[in-house]
């Protein structure tokens, strides 16, 4: 190959470079449209959205500059690839658009607007809101603050109804409790608790009446037990839930509720990009959420006030418009991004930290923390478990925490356990494990007492 024409081959290319510094801005321009978060991206992912367009139209320029013989087979193959990838994200879109419309259509936000335009006053559950901002470098921060700064609420806005689940055309709410969690109204008075349940949207109840959640079944089995569950929390959270709370209940029982494939990869490693909430390691640090509650329920008032502002302006374009989330390709980004996330390292250390802490909070007032691992729809065929979630349980063993698997249970019985879509519980599901739970603790409980009267036995022989 002639080196003198290396020169004009590489002058060739700009046509194929400016084209992609174009598609690259009209990805990002459509991005931003599309989901307003472009000031939250970080200059890694920003670069990255930028890069990766240019790369591939420069690498296609070049190969048409270069390989000028060829460039109707290169162009065939360009345009099939194009085809095929756009082809696939509008079926994803599709999919998407069916399942969202089988499960009631809108956005979180965007169905609490439309309850209330048919005269229902209701407040978003916690999960509903975008309450974290990306700042960057691996690092979130809560967009809520007040004269004291930077604040983290772990429960939604007290003695509202609350929505948080919307199947079809019908809306589910619970009234919230006087803390904003699901928990009926007094529950809070009257002494030391049996029991606390700390968990995401299995524990908050998700799509099942007020008398088929955790909280109430269990309620009938082992008396005072108050359910602190909140939809899309994960360990941090938990913890930070039990070091606010537990110490006005010091139940006898804390019920730390484990998703697998949920909790630590997606959650946890969230989560640990907080700041404040790594503070919850600290012994003696809180946030002093139940001092501050007037406080705090006010901010979240607001905040609540402003999203649903924000989604008022941007709702209609953004249904009418969903081409924009198929042109930055939402669809394959996302699911590239979940996988790229199970290729990363689990932080089992961090777990370890965030169990062995609760288990010291709860020790204070000689509660006992338990792990209940929760049965999940791919539990039902049986087979070995994830790596993660055999080390999740040689963790708690390591701690002295007595351990709780409901997939036997689970796989014992069978039938519809699981709600269609989303893998969360039916009513029977719900009921089946609040019983074996029970079961369980009660049998814990027998060993507990023969141990300590074992225990009084050898040391009056001693």
């Amino acid at each position: 190959m002639d080196r003198a024409n290396w020169p004009v081959r590489l002058a060739s290319l700009a046509p194929a470079i400016w084209a992609g510094l174009a598609v690259a801005a009209l990805d990002v321009l459509l991005f931003s449209l599309a989901t307003r978060e472009l000031s939250l991206m970080s200059r890694s992912e920003l670069a990255a959205r930028l890069a990766l367009p240019l790369l591939l139209l420069g690498l296609a320029g070049t190969a048409l500059s270069v390989f000028r013989a060829r460039a109707a087979t290169l162009l065939l193959f360009l345009v099939a690839t194009v085809a095929s990838v756009a082809g696939g994200e509008l079926l994803l879109t599709a999919k998407a658009a069916l399942v969202a419309t089988a499960e009631g259509g809108a956005g979180a936000i965007d169905s609490l607007r439309a309850a209330r335009a048919q005269g229902r006053a209701l407040a978003a559950s916690l999960s509903m809101l975008p309450t974290f901002r990306n700042q960057g470098a691996g690092r979130i921060a809560s967009r809520l603050a007040d004269e004291r700064g930077e604040l983290v609420p772990l429960a939604g806005i007290p003695n509202s109804e609350t929505l948080y689940c919307r199947r079809a055309a019908r809306w589910l709410s619970y009234r919230a409790d006087e803390l904003g969690f699901r928990n009926p109204s007094g529950v809070w008075q009257g002494g030391q608790a049996d029991a606390v349940l700390l968990g995401d949207s299995f524990v908050v109840g998700h799509c099942v009446e007020d008398d088929g959640e955790f909280g109430a079944l269990l309620r009938a089995r082992l008396g005072k037990v108050l359910n602190l569950g909140q939809g899309g929390r994960g360990p941090l959270f938990q913890l930070a839930t039990l070091v606010e709370y537990g110490p006005m209940l010091k139940p006898r029982i804390v019920l730390w509720f484990y998703v697998d494939g949920d909790d630590i990869e997606d959650d946890l490693a969230y989560e640990g990009q907080s700041a404040l909430l790594r503070r919850y390691l600290e012994p003696g640090f809180s946030q002093g959420l139940f001092e501050r509650r007037a406080g705090v329920t006010a901010t979240l008032h607001e905040f609540q006030e402003r999203a649903l502002a924000l989604a008022a302006e941007d709702t209609a374009g953004r249904h009418a418009d969903w081409w924009r989330e198929a042109a930055t390709l939402a669809q394959l980004r996302g699911r590239l991004q979940m996988a790229w996330q199970a290729l990363r390292p689990v932080d089992l250390a961090l777990f370890h930290r965030v169990l062995s802490r609760a288990g010291t909070v709860a020790a204070a007032w000689q509660g006992q923390l338990v792990l209940v691992d929760l049965a999940q729809q791919t539990d039902m065929s049986g087979g070995r478990l994830r790596e993660t979630r055999q080390q999740v349980h040689a963790i708690a063993g390591q701690l002295g925490i007595p351990l709780i698997e409901l997939a036997p249970a689970f796989r014992a019985a069978g039938g519809a356990l699981f709600q269609p879509g989303d893998g969360h519980y039916t009513a029977a599901g719900y009921a089946l494990a609040a019983e074996h739970i029970a079961r369980s603790l009660s049998r814990l409980q027998a060993r507990t007492r023969t141990h300590k009267h074992a225990s009084r036995f050898v040391m009056r022989r001693a």
